[in-house]
């Protein structure tokens, strides 16, 4: 993580990465995703699912093997969202709304799909389908919102419901 900190801190804004580590391939896009950099990955060998995460994340996936002159090998508790708001307001100077997924209404399940893609791809982060309800609440009224100082907590990660993501979204 440190090279991708160094890299992007030096203006570079492709990233290329050659393992067959799971764990290195996600964390690596993870933070792609987050700092807006374009992330390569070299594959010689993972399964389906990571693959999809991956991509979900916004990499582009390369298979190792190809040859190619430009490619070198290289259970939380629950809080109360008083206790949220008072640990937020402690670490923020102040903002206007905040959303957890039990202030949302329910939406339809391709908006839900929508707001899973876009927390993978400009945050780095992989949520749970229920999590991501408040960035659809986000999206869908962006025009109401703007300006405004805005706290998401998210509160499940994403493995409960990334079989069912990779069965519905075709990257």
């Amino acid at each position: 993580m440190a090279q991708v900190d160094k890299a992007y801190k030096s203006g570079y804004k492709n990233i290329i990465l050659k393992t067959d580590s799971k764990q290195l391939c996600i964390s690596v896009a993870s933070v792609c995703a987050k700092l807006q950099l374009n992330s390569y990955i070299y594959l010689d060998s993972i399964d389906d699912l990571t693959i999809f995460k991956l991509k979900l994340l916004g990499s582009n996936i390369i298979d190792a093997n190809y040859e190619n002159d430009e490619a070198y090998t290289i259970s939380k508790e629950s809080v109360s969202d008083e206790i949220i708001k008072k640990e937020l307001k402690s670490q923020i100077d102040s903002f206007d709304i905040l959303l957890t997924p039990d202030d949302v209404e329910s939406f339809e399940h391709q908006d839900i799909l929508d707001a899973f893609k876009l927390l993978a791809r400009c945050e780095g982060i992989i949520a749970s389908f229920e999590s991501v309800k408040p960035i659809a609440y986000l999206m869908k009224h962006r025009d109401a919102i703007k300006g405004k100082k805005i706290v998401v907590v998210l509160e499940a990660n994403g493995e409960s419901d990334i079989v069912d993501a990779f069965e519905m979204l075709s990257l």
